[in-house]
């Protein structure tokens, strides 16, 4: 998973991808050998050295979407309902072509994949239909078709996701876990040093002996994404529903995960504890059996907490630790709560103004921040934030006002592809550098790039293709909301 990786894949590098090792990572890891020097063998010029490490993340994915359909994991029949459902084809570009909704070894399902992993390691944005990718999947698939002759499947992988115990929340947040930073068609977001943070070691200590640690991770494991941006829960609810599981796919669904908060806390008798955050919302909660006997010592005897909360199947619990807090604290994050409330208000009023206009370009960082401090009503001197050396050099600006925050996006081309009424800067054309913005989450929040694709601002972003480049240019507009969700993986209002 890095740029110096060795030449062999070996299991361990399967087992990535699992969490725990199972019996069957030698046999899928042996196929993503085959795959690896096979596309290494088949494709050796005119590509640079370092796409050796692209191979071999590539034939890994090839590897885990064969083990998903000859285990019946599920996960990969699942995403092509859904993206038909979304976009009314089975999978986007022009890969959709011949495929069906069955479970089926197709040569455009492996194409999908390895660009999957290829559009995270590669620093650049990918062409899902370059000539590279089109020969390795090529190659690739002539090998899972022979493969498919003796089917070896992952049964403790499968009965991981569909005989999970359900009465543990626990078990349950495990297979979210995989689900969305694990699986073949979500992990590579990540990139391999996030994945290397991720050790099995770590897993364990998550699961059973790390209260605090369950605070951090339990937000991003239940509301992660997969490339649809469709939160893990509701994926996995989506699977054990098809399996016809319907009671734990209930369960899996109401899952809620309610963000660390500052509480007013009250016994109401036995384990169960009355908390109220400054904006009056109130849970009866039981800190059962997770919380560390110093955290049940904390609860009892502080009026004031900070913590995290989670419910399921209809009951409220502690997530993780709990800190107490003095009563200053409590009543100061109930100001900072009516200023935040205050500034959307002031957004929504700019908002209203000029025929709901929220993109206002300028000539200059300084022009566009007192705009904003001015339409705000902030004091005098202060920054929306602070400027960047690309923002202090830069004549053409945009000040784009989501539904969540308020952004400066200062990299000259960029402001140039938006092709808003009111920016003067915008020229129409063709423009590869554009859809660099995916990627580019600092200088384009997904908030702002999300604004951007569904009012379709961006007419002019493309892959590069040096055969056809109206083909780069329809490829990208055809799939323009997918490939923001895929790429940034982001909850949407």
């Amino acid at each position: 998973m890095s740029k110096k990786a060795s030449s062999t894949i070996k299991p361990s590098d399967i087992e990535t991808f699992h969490m725990v090792p199972y019996k069957t990572d030698v046999h899928y890891a042996g196929i993503a050998n085959k795959i690896f020097k096979a596309v290494k063998n088949g494709i050796k010029y005119g590509l640079p050295s370092y796409y050796r490490s692209f191979m071999r993340d590539m034939s890994i994915a090839a590897a885990l979407y064969f083990e998903d359909i000859c285990s019946d994991l599920g996960v990969w029949r699942l995403f092509k309902k859904l993206h038909y459902e979304r976009y009314g084809k089975i999978l986007p570009f022009e890969l959709d072509q011949g495929e069906t909704l069955d479970n089926g070894l197709t040569k455009n399902g492996v194409q999908f994949v390895m660009w999957i992993a290829l559009s995270d390691v590669h620093e650049g944005v990918v062409n899902p239909n370059s000539t590279f990718l089109q020969l390795s999947a090529s190659i690739a698939f002539d090998i899972l078709t022979e493969e498919s002759k003796w089917i070896v499947p992952n049964g403790e992988l499968r009965r991981f996701i569909y005989d999970c115990d359900f009465d543990d929340l626990y078990k349950v947040r495990d297979v979210l876990i995989w689900l969305t930073r694990f699986n073949y068609l979500s992990c590579w977001e990540l990139g391999a040093k996030k994945l290397q943070m991720l050790k099995v070691s770590q897993i364990d200590l998550m699961c059973e002996k790390s209260a605090s640690y369950f605070v951090d991770c339990t937000a991003p494991f239940i509301l992660g994404c997969t490339p649809l941006s469709i939160p893990s829960k509701a994926f996995y609810a989506d699977l054990l529903e098809e399996r016809g599981i319907p009671d734990a796919s209930g369960f899996v669904r109401d899952l809620e995960y309610i963000p660390i908060d500052f509480w007013k806390s009250s016994p109401k008798g036995g384990t169960v504890y009355k908390l109220v955050n400054a904006e009056g919302r109130s849970f009866a909660v039981d800190y059962g059996p997770r919380l560390t006997s110093e955290s049940i010592k904390i609860v009892a005897a502080s009026k004031y907490v900070y913590c995290a909360l989670i419910k399921y199947r209809g009951k409220v619990e502690f997530n993780g630790t709990v800190a107490p807090i003095a009563k200053d604290v409590y009543d100061d994050a109930a100001l900072v709560k009516k200023k935040l409330k205050d500034l959307e208000r002031a957004k929504d009023s700019i908002k209203s103004t000029d025929k709901l206009q929220t993109r206002f370009f300028f000539e200059s960082f300084e022009a566009a921040n007192e705009y904003v401090n001015e339409k705000l009503g902030l004091e005098k001197g202060s920054t929306s934030r602070e400027p960047t050396d690309i923002d202090l050099v830069s004549e053409k600006l945009m000040v784009s006002f989501t539904w969540q925050d308020i952004f400066i996006v200062s990299y000259e081309r960029y402001v140039e592809a938006v092709a808003d009424k009111n920016n003067p800067f915008y020229i129409k054309g063709l423009d590869t550098e554009a859809f660099t913005m995916f990627k580019n989450v600092e200088q384009v929040p997904d908030e702002c790039l999300h604004d951007l694709v569904k009012n379709k601002l961006i007419p002019g972003a493309a892959y590069k293709d040096s055969q056809d480049a109206e083909r780069g240019h329809r490829i990208v507009q055809e799939n323009l909301d997918f490939l923001f969700r895929c790429y940034r993986r982001v909850i949407l209002p």
